[in-house]
């Protein structure tokens, strides 16, 4: 489970870094870029709560 969540980490930070790189070059127009990655984040369910 840690694994999993370290990866799902990783992935989310480097879609988030590639959108913000993106955005920057692009300008106005692809100012949406980072929001991809937190639009594919909400739909998942929260884990479990810590103890």
């Amino acid at each position: 489970m840690l694994a999993r969540r370290r990866r799902t980490t990783v992935m989310l930070f480097l879609a988030f870094t590639l959108g913000t790189i993106v955005a920057a070059v692009g300008g106005l127009a692809l100012l949406w870029a980072p929001a991809g990655p937190a639009a594919l984040r909400r739909g998942r369910p929260p884990g479990r709560p810590r103890c």
